[in-house]
């Protein structure tokens, strides 16, 4: 459909990711769901995370090197600037001044951290930590992936 599409495929520490899933979709539940069942939907968003990353490790060879770019989160939070750039020269296009004052200013009316932020519990889902490393280890190590304190 788009043959000249760069596909970002981006990663991320999936004991988190399924935290903050579980958080995410259980707070909205309660907007239209009484009662919400936080351990159901632990579980399930740890089971369907697992099929997604056993589905980007099968096919993420499908995408052509030269279109395609894995980026990691913990390298994006490290270096949100030049992780931007290297995204854009793999997308051949120019990351000129334009494009720069454009994500500086970005930044400057969007801080991290600006409405605080959230706690996530994995016990709040009845999921454990180091059940889910394990769970996902092919995957982080796959594509080396940083594992986040738990």
């Amino acid at each position: 459909m788009f043959p000249d599409a760069t596909v970002l495929v981006t990663h991320r520490d999936p004991v988190s990711v399924t935290a903050s899933m579980s958080t995410m979709v259980a707070y909205t539940a309660r907007l239209h769901r009484d009662p919400v069942d936080p351990v159901a939907i632990g579980h399930y968003w740890a089971d369907r995370l697992d099929r997604m990353l056993a589905a980007c490790q099968r096919d993420r060879e499908l995408l052509p090197a030269d279109q395609s770019m894995d980026v990691h989160f913990d390298g994006f939070m490290a270096d949100d600037m030049g992780t931007v750039a290297s995204i854009y020269e793999r997308a051949d296009q120019p990351f000129d001044e334009r494009a720069e004052q454009a994500l500086l200013g970005y930044r400057a009316t969007h801080p991290r951290g600006r409405y605080g932020g959230l706690i996530y519990d994995l016990a709040d889902f009845e999921l454990d930590a180091g059940e889910l490393r394990q769970r996902f280890a092919d995957y982080t190590w796959r594509f080396q992936v940083a594992e986040e304190p738990w």
